[in-house]
């Protein structure tokens, strides 16, 4: 039993960090002179869901820009296909 919350512990620490590092963000200064975030992601959806935890009372979003690379099939599994995509959004 106490090897089984140790398991449910670390996999929970696992999962929060893994989450955690699929957006990174940094303060800029936007085209408008105004404060800005631009923020780097897994993918889009991450980038989505990062904006919406940051700017709670919404944002207003300056630019996107998103990429996947490799992704070649072998042996009928997909492998290495790496999607990363950036944004930049100013709160409300």
């Amino acid at each position: 039993m106490r090897i089984r919350g140790i398991f449910l512990v670390s996999m929970m620490g696992f999962v929060l960090g893994g989450c955690a590092q699929h957006v990174r963000h940094e303060l800029v200064t936007g085209p408008d002179g105004r404060q800005a975030i631009a923020m780097r992601c897994g993918s889009m959806q991450h980038c989505y869901v990062g904006a919406g935890k940051l700017c709670p009372s919404g944002y207003d979003q300056i630019s996107q820009a998103s990429e996947t690379r490799g992704g070649a099939i072998i042996g009928g599994y997909g492998g290495g296909a790496k999607s990363r995509a950036a944004m930049l959004i100013q709160c409300k």
